[in-house]
């Protein structure tokens, strides 16, 4: 069956088998979310009878809709196999938790039966009866909310030719007297074997044990129970009362509906968020699904409510070993050694206008065109500077190189007048 396709659902995997059919879990791929899928044996899908009391039970189980039942989505034929497609509930088995816990505290024992009563009292208005109430069929999600499991499973089979042919269908364990008897069942049955399962929650222990089934069936008519205060001198007499009265043999003895057997046990439960707390700390796989949120907003705020003074104290805590750190830290720094400290001088510098190149040569005779390439350069030079051009001195003729640089350099300025006498000068130079 794995990784075919039923309808919009492919089988991803197998998850269990038993004695009518087979679980798998697949993907609606339409929607987008995991299913669990129940197929009915093919030796029992042959059977035209059991196959429409299915279909008919499916009809009914459908209009269920609690918080405390797992959902039936649809029923639909694949080839063969006749399936149903039901929500798929993460969570342990009421089974599971037993094995791994022994027994519970009687208040977070009464909590969960009475979240499995809710359920019952909503089908038993429809008048839809289990028939198998057992743990294996009551699963506890992450939040700690019970749902009911395998609905009219067992009443499609009950009608069937197997139930006339002298065939019991049902779990011997949690079986009612009347069941056993071949009687119809009505709601005090389902009452009867919940009561079994309150039972083995406060003492670890169904009330009745044979590996025989017809000494089974036979404790279950004839013999009274061991009162749990017997196995377990910590139970309230209170709640042992309730176990023995929905234990009575006769169903007229038992509490008439399941709103009566919750008020009884109401004054002893838990309240939902201290079982949440109980059973996340005993059993660490249970709350490990991080995608499933508490769905009670009231819870919610019970928790946060509940923690603030943790988170007080947290930060409070945080806060002064920050501060003591950071005092260490500060100490630390002023007391550690002083550095050496290095005096460095810088030399002022004071900015020089560029100076031609003086040779320490000075008995080397300059050439006539360097003594013309100076004196042009010393004509631009000043030649801005002159604000009197009249009373420039006139340049003798026959000046030495040497000596007409001197003049010039002394007496130069801005004359055009001037200009053409320095330019001969130089020519005769």
């Amino acid at each position: 069956m794995i990784g075919q396709t039923i309808g919009n659902i492919k089988v991803t995997e197998k998850l269990g088998a038993g004695g009518m059919g087979e679980v798998y879990k697949g993907i609606d791929q339409m929607l987008e979310r995991e299913v669990a899928i129940k197929i009915l044996l093919p030796t029992l899908g042959r059977q035209s009878q059991v196959v429409e009391r299915f279909r008919q039970e499916a009809v009914t189980l459908a209009r269920l809709n609690h918080q405390n039942i797992a959902t039936l989505h649809y029923f639909v034929r694949h080839h063969d196999d006749n399936c149903m497609i039901m929500e798929y509930v993460k969570g342990l088995g009421l089974d599971q938790i037993i094995a791994r816990c022994g027994s519970l505290p009687y208040q977070y024992a009464a909590r969960l039966i009475v979240q499995a009563l809710d359920g019952l009292e909503h089908a038993h208005g429809y008048s839809v009866v289990h028939r198998d109430i057992k743990p294996s069929n009551l699963m506890v999600t992450p939040e700690c909310r019970l749902k009911i499991m395998d609905f009219g499973l067992a009443r499609a089979l009950w009608t069937s030719k197997l139930t006339q042919q002298g065939t019991i269908i049902g779990t011997f364990e949690y079986m009612s007297p009347e069941q056993i008897r071949g009687l119809e069942a009505d709601a005090r049955s389902d009452l009867y074997s919940l009561g079994i399962v309150l039972y083995e929650l406060l003492t670890g222990k169904v009330p009745f044990q044979s590996s025989s089934e017809y000494e089974l069936m036979r404790l279950h008519v004839d013999m009274a129970p061991a009162t749990p205060r017997e196995l377990c001198s910590e139970i309230p007499l209170d709640i042992e009362e309730i176990v023995l009265k929905v234990l009575s043999k006769s169903p007229e003895d038992r509490y008439a509906s399941p709103a009566e057997f919750r008020a009884a046990l109401l004054p002893l439960q838990s309240s939902q968020e201290d079982l949440v707390r109980y059973l996340s700390t005993n059993i660490n796989d249970l709350l490990e699904e991080k995608s499933h949120a508490f769905v009670d907003q009231q819870i919610i705020n019970t928790k946060v409510r509940i923690n603030y003074p943790r988170l007080v104290i947290a930060s409070l805590s945080v806060i002064a070993i920050v501060l003591f750190l950071t005092a260490i830290g500060t100490r630390i720094y002023y007391n550690r050694p002083a550095e050496p400290v290095t005096h460095t001088t810088t030399k002022e510098t004071i900015p020089t206008l560029p100076l031609p190149t003086v040779s320490p040569v000075t008995d080397v005779t300059p050439t006539p065109a360097a003594i013309e390439s100076e004196l042009i350069e010393s004509w631009k030079r000043y030649c801005n500077s002159c604000d009197d051009r009249q009373q420039q001195p006139q340049a003798p003729e026959g000046l030495k190189p040497e000596e007409a640089r001197q003049f010039f350099c002394k007496n130069a300025k801005k004359c055009p007048k001037k200009r053409d006498k320095v330019i001969d000068l130089i020519e005769d130079l």
